[in-house]
């Protein structure tokens, strides 16, 4: 399954916000874990990309750039972009953990808040293409 870096955080918070059956919730929880390794990996990469660019990150994730690199800043917001139009491959952690997930948001509707419609949409959108798979093969 793949999804975008943009939406790994608003499709974990959309997740996140949910009460689900047991067997569903083990899945997603398995599920957020990649996400949240995803998103690690991206924020090291936002770090690198910065240091590429001749920048410094502090503790508190505040960036500065040096005075004599006066492009720095844009370049590195281009390459910024770039990364995260990327999309993130998401291996299951067990056998069944994409059915699951799959079988029981075929059937969903109950009320999302506006603030986690992003990332439903993005998490509906990531699982499609496992459903058109499972179609071919009928």
């Amino acid at each position: 399954m793949e999804i975008n870096n943009q939406d790994i955080i608003p499709v974990a918070n959309f997740l996140g916000s949910l009460k689900l059956p047991a067997k569903v919730a083990r899945g997603v929880a398995k599920f957020q874990k990649s996400l949240v390794e995803i998103a690690k990996d991206l924020s090291e990469s936002e770090k690198d990309l910065v240091k590429q660019f001749g920048g410094s990150v502090d503790d508190q994730g505040r960036i500065t750039w040096p005075v004599d690199l006066p492009t720095a800043q844009v370049d590195y917001q281009q390459a910024h972009k770039d990364l995260f139009d990327e999309t993130a491959e998401i291996q299951p952690r067990y056998k069944e953990e994409f059915s699951v997930i799959k079988d029981y948001f075929a059937s969903f509707d109950q009320d999302i808040d506006p603030q986690n419609l992003h990332g439903f949409d993005a998490f509906m959108d990531a699982f499609e293409p496992i459903e058109e798979t499972k179609e071919a093969k009928k």
